[in-house]
């Protein structure tokens, strides 16, 4: 007798195609893998792929040594080439950040989500959704596959605290891609909050992102008026109201250069002409100029803490093949340029990047030696060059 797919799924026999490996892509590949199901995951960016498979990558809520182990047992299997992938899979997982996040076109996000479609719109039977999107995305990016068992359920782990259970939140076309989607997605028993709509769970994790991302801003902005000791303290004091108040302190933030994405794509989706649109790009705007700030200060106090004279930065741009003429809005670019604004002599090197103009300043890619490297800070993305130079940056 055939078993049906909700049989086979509890039993850890299904296939599984999961497009992108960032943080969180990663870290959701990893743990379906680690549930003992056999995952295949794609992801373009081959340095990112090589880092995996080396298990050389920084993360606080991965354990290398479980990371490797899960792929040497073949259940987490990692490509950079999508012909590589096999040709049929019973769950799609796809998570991706929309070019709305980073910066980029064409929009990473609804490229993954199309060839996927592509690739498994005959095999697949539920199309699992974690990327942060605008309302209307899941609908429309598998709006012709043949199975339209289609999830929406975004990430909402908090980084570094991996031990707390966070509600998660599901919303699915139909009762299968449901009751799928619970049993992948929460198996250690975590509450489950159902929505009868994939556009409204779209929606609330565009508003997460962009509460949080606006109050960072926010203090951060008071930061620059008001003395830090004195501001966390009343923030602190502020926090023991037990009622509309939620602590955020100066810096980066949780998520990085990616938070302002939820605010872009809140304005996309309700309209560049309406007046909260106009208020919600300002305060974006704003808001990421602060980031980037915050970030070059984190980099030129590390800089000065060990006597460096300049400061190079190990891949400037987003992913892969990514031109010049597009990789200005990268986030490492901006937080260059505002080195280079304070006084830093900045280097940089990227196979894709061949030369850099950053207000004025020409710069070539040029690789450091590390026998160059005595009075350097190297800004990295990963922890593979760390035995290679005195003085890293991860970023």
């Amino acid at each position: 007798m055939n078993k049906t797919l909700l049989e086979c799924v509890m039993e850890h026999s299904v296939t599984i195609a999961h497009a992108g490996l960032g943080s969180a892509g990663l870290y959701q590949a990893y743990e379906l893998a680690a549930q003992g199901y056999y995952v295949h995951a794609y992801d373009p960016n081959r340095r990112r792929i090589a880092a995996i498979r080396s298990g050389s990558l920084s993360d606080p809520d991965l354990c290398m040594d479980q990371l490797l182990l899960v792929q040497r047992k073949k259940k987490l299997n990692i490509y950079d080439d999508l012909d590589e992938m096999p040709d049929k899979a019973d769950i799609v997982t796809l998570s991706v950040p929309s070019g709305l996040e980073c910066h980029v076109a064409p929009d990473p996000l609804l490229t993954a989500g199309r060839i996927l479609a592509d690739r498994y719109s005959g095999s697949g039977q539920v199309w699992i959704n974690r990327s942060t999107c605008a309302p209307g995305t899941t609908r429309a990016l598998w709006r012709d596959v043949k199975f339209p068992n289609l999830v929406f359920s975004a990430e909402r782990r908090e980084i570094g605290h991996r031990e707390r259970r966070i509600p998660i939140c599901i919303a699915s076309t139909t009762e299968l891609g449901s009751k799928v989607a619970s049993y992948l997605l929460a198996p250690t028993g975590s509450e489950i909050i159902s929505s009868d709509s994939l556009e409204t769970c779209e929606l609330s994790k565009l508003l997460e992102n962009a509460y949080r991302y606006m109050n960072i801003a926010f203090v951060n902005a008071l930061s620059r008026s008001i003395p830090s000791d004195m501001l966390r303290k009343a923030i602190d004091i502020a926090a023991t109201k037990p009622f509309g108040f939620m602590p955020f302190y100066p810096g980066a933030g949780v998520g990085g250069p990616y938070q302002s994405g939820a605010v872009r794509q809140l304005i996309s989706w309700i309209g560049d002409s309406e007046s909260c649109s106009v208020l919600l790009m300002s305060m974006a705007l704003y808001s990421e100029m602060l980031h980037m700030r915050v970030m070059a200060s984190r980099v030129a106090e590390c800089a000065r803490s060990v006597g460096a004279r300049s400061i190079h930065f190990i891949t400037v741009s987003w992913r892969n093949g990514v031109s010049a003429a597009t990789v200005n809005d990268s986030p490492r670019v901006r937080i260059m340029a505002e080195l280079l604004q304070d006084g830093w002599s900045v280097s940089y090197f990227d196979r894709d990047v061949s030369s850099l103009t950053i207000d004025g300043h020409e710069l070539i890619s040029t690789e450091l030696l590390p026998e160059e490297s005595s009075y350097v800070l190297v800004v990295t993305p990963t922890t593979t060059i760390n035995d290679q130079y005195p003085y890293v940056y991860q970023l």
